[in-house]
């Protein structure tokens, strides 16, 4: 059994550990798909993995890899896509998650330390409560859902409105909470986008795919819809 809880890696350590398998056509930071290492960096990144204990020496002269590691890139290699997920007022970092047959992987970009990734084992419950847990995010367990058709119309009209707005621009409206968005293996473009925002003491949910646009009002299984493969 993996235990949730995250570690913490440089790009040097985590660019060795990647260099391991082929990981083709998956959406990742920036910071990881432009960086490029140099011998010092390779061999300080050796040696803290081992002394992290995420590099094993064995007997043969080889390094073998820790279970929590090797439960981080099969997930890596197994995932069929990539959810980029943006929190309210860029109050939370980017993070980007993805599904394994068992497991889950939330991956993270520091946001008090350049170069440093935050990696974290969850299931899909535990990933997805993590975002619904978020402080700025409603409660679903004790929102009424008793409204009125008008404020309903209000949120279509709104949701028409941010669905066509980039994220940079969303991120810094008070009124957007959250926003989901999926995109396929081999894929630079979301095949699903979604937005968490409020109006008028409502808060509703809006998703774009390639075939429609649909608003409703916001939900925990809604949320969790949002995050089927």
């Amino acid at each position: 059994m993996i235990a949730n809880k995250a570690i913490y890696l440089t790009l040097a350590e985590f660019y060795i550990l990647l260099a391991q398998r082929k990981f083709l056509g998956l959406v990742i930071f920036e910071e990881i798909k432009k960086y490029t290492p140099n011998v010092q960096d390779i061999a300080q990144g050796m040696f803290s993995l081992t002394e992290k204990g995420i590099l094993i020496a064995a007997e043969d002269k080889c390094y073998h890899m820790s279970q929590y590691i090797k439960t981080v890139l099969d997930i890596l290699e197994e995932a069929k896509s990539t959810f980029v997920v943006n929190g309210c007022l860029s109050c939370i970092p980017m993070q980007c998650l993805y599904f394994g047959r068992e497991k889950c992987l939330l991956l993270q970009m520091d946001d008090f330390r350049d170069g440093i990734i935050r990696i974290e084992l969850t299931d899909r419950p535990g990933a997805i409560n993590g975002f619904l847990d978020c402080e700025f995010m409603p409660d679903a367990d004790i929102l009424r859902f008793e409204s009125e058709e008008s404020d309903v119309m209000d949120g279509i009209e709104l949701a028409e409105e941010y669905l066509d707005r980039t994220n940079t621009d969303l991120l810094y409206d008070e009124a957007v909470l959250m926003i989901v968005e999926r995109y396929l293996v081999n894929s630079s473009v979301p095949d699903k986008r979604a937005i968490v925002f409020s109006a008028e003491g409502n808060y509703f949910l809006a998703v774009a795919t390639d075939e429609e646009k649909h608003v409703g009002m916001f939900g925990t299984e809604a949320f969790f819809n949002l995050f089927l493969e």
